[in-house]
């Protein structure tokens, strides 16, 4: 048995969090789990399917009602629903509000015909549920035609508001009010006050004790022409407002809305220079009620419409502020180019959009109705419904901002948590996949941006659904979801599934929940101290909530366990942390270890960060940074104790030289890769780099960038290479000092102190009588100084000052490079394997030319590894065993690094191909090995891929290939297509033709009926004077080479027409029943009187080929009756898979070859 060695699993939460960790959740419980947990209860209807509709929860009566498909159900919410009522209804149920004490208000599609009733259910305590035949009627403006058009009501005073559209076709967009003794009362049509609008929500919200002022309002978004006068239309999203005693004008918008406004909802991000990114997209509404029932927030969820990025954000509004804008000026189009601006004339009275109560009465002339209104405010209120000031939420930006999810967010409930110190508002986010998100919005002291805590993600359904409903019952503490499965009751915590140790629950920072000494529990406020309340939700900090709680592995009592595993073989170390968001270490303890490494061993970190504008303008940077620290770093004895003492950092630039100096910077590192000579001396540092833009300043600032990585947009990549000697100078150079009236960076020129910080103890840090073993030995003045200057003045400039490859403009993003140092037999070569976020790996080189600045790019290979798109997020490379291994979260694939074979069989394919991997035996295109001794067919041309100077003797012509031309066929005044695919996507196509008259082929002439497409010539419509030998050559570096030929004969129509007069067309194919029964025999073989009979076996075997494949097994047994007997050997006409190639623009920037799986 070898040595005893221990691997220890360390998983530090809360100190070493992953980078990006806020948008993992701290649990992640699948559907088993919350259901084992019982967390989650599922209510499929009485089908096994609900395809829910409308959901209302009714908390007086403790019932929770749901609308179907024909059903209408009663859940009672004191049971675990084992008893639900059910009852009947008209197609699809869409409203369900309540009309008083013991009925409900139910509409439905009623198939296209909408219908409402009323739905007796009882008091409270009863469970009954039945539908009164007598009230039913016609829901024509209370109900949407079609189950799938958004629209939005509310019940307020016996009547119902309804924001919808009311016509079948869907056009004709409405806010209605129905159901009262008063008459109905919708918008006005003819005033345009909607414009193709999505209602999201509808709520009466009071704005004062006076009952009079009472307002519903609506949420919705719509889509209006370009408020700057521009092309096209924008989304954007408004809330809208009527008074609940509108009883119309008397004159002028009779039996029509006269109190009508609206305002634009503004979610934006602010950015550099005043320019904001918009979240346009209303999504979802929740209105947060506190317990006094008054200063009600709005929760919006909104997601961008933008096709730069995919983005959701949740901003918060405040009514006050709603009501000022509803009391500011009115929007009013003007000028020239009719701009919107603020209404700057007289206002009429009363204010237009003012309900009338007491505050609109006038001496002599009591406003105790909009009916007494004069037409003037009315005239008014119908020329100026929109306001212009928009309504911006509170702190002047989102609360929350998800950016490059996997699932969409569609439903949004808050719950207000009072916790140990503090209130804090628990956002649930309902996805389209069936998961909840449990997330909190933390606004840090002297921060704008809110800090995102993820505390769980819950997986509500079984199989993936839009969750399309969600309630929350604060009293019961209960979450209802509902979707088209059906609908689930959810727990709005579990405490103990966060752990049994105080950290673990510390560290959840949920607010429900808090350790109580023995557990983690359910936290409630009392007005008595407890010993054991240990909560911190702001910080998350078990090292000062949890003193005395240890998690060690003696108090826990945790001991190795003993695994086995064989020589020469794999094993698997098993660690599996509860918590996503915990970063996973290992350390391995061998028997004969005894210390560290040698004394000047330094361990180097590569990342980026983001720093203040370092010329000290406004926002912030993304740059690149190479840090270090030594590995024998002991900390300071007095300064900088158990903290790094030898800590430096320096800035890596990758840019491109511009003119004047300018230099276009890629900044957001994405990965690096240290390429080790035999000598394991003088490392090189690849590392990929991505440029990041804001995306609504991308066109016009090209150097701005931003601090939110979820808003940035990649526009480029670059690898740049650096040495290690320059990386040396760099540190051992001066530091960064900020100085000056504006505090700019510049060179440190003072005294250093000795020893250099930085600098790791050793012989060279020996004083005489004052020996430096240990960093503890350091002068208080050295570690103080290291402390201030841990920046380096300059920076770590690549190879060449450049970047040796640039990427632009690509279909997909780069993540990951390896690379490998090849000898061929004319230099050594680095091949670069890029991974993208697409599941490819580009196989590429950078040839530096001699006198040229700039490199050039030679991309070999483009190999789809896995089936499905999906992010390569990790490769490793294996020279030995000449193998790449590729990681995604499908799956690891084992790549070969080459397979020289498929470039072709000719000297003049492998040459082309210029892999460093490759070349030309003399017979085929086999891997290159060096070797001493010459050998007279190594055929390899990597700097130049001339074919002409290295494969002479090797002809490529039709007579030594023996390529014959292959004999098809086409009917006059149809279509025909002839296939050219040649193997290099690099390689130009050009298409010939030698007419039986003419003397020499002449080049085809594309035009709009002849066209020539990437597989081939197309021709649209056939002349009989298309007849002739096609030829289709490529043309690649000066070489060409014929990849196909085809001698196409032409069928007459007329001749066509007199044999069929009345039968099938040639052009009309038979379907697959109609091969089987209606034609017994290859019915075709009677046009060959047309062609003649010369060339029967040709023609046979071709239409065979053309009508017949792909028809499946059918086709195979066609086959073997007809053609046994002929000897025909029908596998080689079948046409192979076609292999994808990329655009023919920038050919040194195609794939040589582009290979899936």
């Amino acid at each position: 048995m070898g040595p005893l060695a221990w691997a220890i699993c360390c998983l530090v939460g809360g100190l070493l969090l992953l980078e990006g960790s806020a948008s993992v959740p701290r649990l992640r419980l699948s559907y088993r789990d919350l259901l084992s947990a019982n967390r989650s209860a599922i209510f499929l209807g009485s089908q096994g399917s609900l395809d829910l509709q409308a959901m209302y929860l009714d908390e007086d009566r403790d019932r929770l009602f749901l609308g179907g498909r024909d059903a209408l159900y009663s859940l009672r919410l004191d049971q675990a629903w084992p008893d639900p009522r059910e009852t009947e209804c008209a197609n699809f149920v869409r409203v369900l509000q309540t009309y008083n004490r013991t009925h409900l208000l139910a509409c439905g599609t009623g198939a296209f015909q909408p219908i409402c009733a009323l739905i007796t259910v009882g008091h409270r305590g009863e469970h009954v549920l039945y539908l009164e035949p007598h009230t039913v009627e016609s829901g024509r403006g209370r109900c949407p035609h079609e189950p799938s058009r958004t629209f939005a009501s509310t019940f307020v005073g016996g009547e119902l508001y309804t924001g919808l559209t009311a016509d079948f076709l869907g056009r004709e967009a409405m806010i209605f009010r129905s159901g009262a003794p008063r008459p109905a009362l919708r918008s006005d049509s003819d005033q345009s006050l909607l414009h193709d609008p999505r209602f999201v929500m509808a709520a009466r919200i009071p704005d004062n004790p006076d009952q009079d002022n009472d307002k519903v309002y609506f949420f919705f978004s719509e889509t209006v022409p370009s408020p700057d006068g521009g092309p096209g239309h924008v989304t954007v999203s408004r809330v809208g407002r009527v008074c609940v005693n509108d009883a119309g004008g008397q004159r002028v918008l009779v039996n029509k809305w006269s109190t009508f406004l609206k305002a634009r909802l503004v979610c934006s991000v602010p950015g550099p220079g005043g320019a904001e990114t918009h979240f346009d997209q209303l999504e979802d509404v929740f209105l947060l009620w506190p317990k006094a029932r008054k200063n009600v927030e709005v929760y919006a969820l909104f997601s961008t419409v933008s096709a730069v990025f995919q983005g959701f954000a949740v901003c918060v509004y405040h009514m006050a502020d709603i009501w000022e804008v509803f009391n500011g000026p009115f929007a009013h189009r003007d000028g020239p180019q009719h701009q919107w601006g603020p209404y700057g004339g007289k206002v009429p009275f009363p204010r237009p959009g003012v309900c009338p109560s007491k505050m609109t009465a006038k001496p002599g002339r009591p406003l105790g109705s909009t009916k007494d209104y004069p037409d003037e405010a009315l005239q008014f209120v119908r020329a100026h419904p929109l306001m212009f000031q928009p309504v911006r939420p509170w702190h002047g930006r989102p609360v929350l901002i998800k950016t490059n999810l996997a699932q969409l967010l569609r439903q949004i409930v808050v719950d207000r948590v009072e916790a140990e110190d503090g209130t804090y508002d628990v956002i649930f986010l309902g996805t389209d996949s069936g998961s909840v998100l449990k997330v909190m919005a933390l606004q840090a002291a002297g921060s704008a941006e809110p800090e995102e805590v993820l505390l769980e993600e819950l997986q509500v359904f079984k199989v993936p659904t839009p969750i399309t409903e969600m309630e929350i019952s604060v009293k019961r503490q209960m979450l209802y979801v509902g979707s088209q499965l059906g609908v689930a009751q959810l727990r709005l915590h579990q405490c103990e599934t966060y752990g049994r140790a105080c950290a673990e629950c510390c560290l959840a920072r949920d607010p429900y929940c808090a350790w109580d000494g023995a557990s983690c529990t359910r936290y409630r406020p009392s007005l008595g101290k407890r010993r054991f309340r240990r909560q911190d939700i702001r910080h998350g900090n078990p090292a000062v909530q949890c003193l005395g709680q240890s998690q060690d592995e003696k108090a826990s009592g945790l001991a190795a366990t003993r695994v086995y595993g064989t020589e020469h073989n794999s094993t698997f170390l098993e660690c599996l942390p509860k918590s996503p968001q915990a970063a996973v270490r290992w350390f391995l303890q061998r028997a004969e270890d005894e210390g560290p490494d040698q004394d000047n061993d330094k361990v180097y970190f590569f990342f980026s960060e983001t720093v203040p504008s370092p010329d000290g303008g406004p926002g912030h940077v993304t740059v690149s940074r190479v840090g270090r620290v030594c590995v024998n770093d002991a900390g300071g004895q007095r300064v900088l104790v158990n903290k790094w003492s030898t800590f430096l950092k320096a800035r890596l630039v990758c840019s491109v030289p511009g003119p004047g100096g300018a230099e276009t910077h890629f900044d957001q590192l994405e990965d690096v890769f240290l390429l080790w000579p035999k000598a394991r001396k003088n490392v090189e540092v690849y590392a990929l780099f991505s440029t990041v833009r804001w995306a609504h300043l991308a066109p016009l600032y090209p150097s701005i960038t931003g601090p939110t990585s979820g808003l940035l947009v990649p526009l480029g990549f670059a690898v740049c290479v650096y040495h290690m000697a320059d990386i040396w100078e760099v540190f051992n150079g001066p530091f960064a000092h900020r100085d000056g009236p504006q505090h700019q960076w510049g060179p440190y020129g003072g005294k250093v102190p000795f020893p250099r910080p930085g600098v790791c103890p050793s012989k060279m840090t020996a004083k005489p009588g004052r020996p430096l073993g240990s960093t503890k030995d350091y002068p208080d003045e050295a570690l103080q100084f290291v402390r201030a200057h841990p920046l380096m003045f300059q920076p770590v400039r690549p190879w060449h000052g450049r970047p040796v490859l640039i990427k632009t403009n690509l279909a997909q993003l780069l993540r990951q490079i390896v690379v490998d140092r090849v000898e061929a037999e004319d230099g050594t070569y680095d091949v670069i394997f890029l991974g993208t976020d697409s599941g490819s790996v580009l196989k590429v080189m950078a040839l530096q030319a001699a006198g040229s600045a700039e490199p050039e790019e030679v991309l070999l290979e483009e190999l789809q590894v896995f089936k499905v798109p999906t992010p390569i997020t990790e490769m490793e490379i294996s020279v030995k065993r000449q193998m790449l291994y590729v990681g995604s979260q499908l799956g690891v694939a084992q790549l070969r690094l080459h397979q020289c074979e498929t470039y072709g069989r000719a000297c003049a394919e492998c040459c082309l191909a210029r892999d460093p991997y490759c070349a030309w035996d003399g017979a085929s295109c086999t891997r290159y090995r060096p070797s001493l001794g010459k050998r007279r067919f190594r055929r390899q041309d990597i700097r130049h891929g001339n074919p002409a100077v290295q494969c002479l003797g090797q002809s490529q012509d039709e007579k030594a290939s023996g390529l014959a031309a292959t004999r098809v066929y086409g009917t006059e005044h149809n279509s025909t297509f002839l296939e050219c695919l040649p193997k290099s996507p690099q390689a130009a196509v050009r298409w010939f033709l030698q007419r039986a008259e003419d003397e020499g082929p002449d080049q085809v002439k594309t035009d709009e009926r002849v066209l020539q497409i990437e597989q081939g010539l197309l021709f649209r419509r056939l002349s009989r004077l298309d007849a002739g030998t096609y030829t289709c050559t490529t043309l690649e570096h000066g070489f060409s080479q014929t990849v196909v030929r085809l001698a196409l004969e032409v069928i007459v129509a007329a001749q066509l027409d007199s044999l069929y007069p009345g039968g099938p067309r040639l052009e009309e194919p038979p379907t697959r029943g109609g091969l089987a029964s209606a034609l017994p025999k290859a019915w075709y073989k009677d046009i060959l009187q047309l062609t003649g009979f010369a060339h029967l076996p040709q023609v046979d075997e071709y239409c065979e080929r053309v009508w017949c494949r792909g028809i499946g097994e059918h086709s195979a047994s066609f086959r073997s009756q007809g053609k046994q007997a002929k000897g025909k050997n029908w596998a080689g006409l079948l046409l192979g898979k076609k292999v994808k190639s990329r655009g023919q623009a920038e050919r040194n920037r195609t794939p040589r070859e582009v290979e899936a799986t």
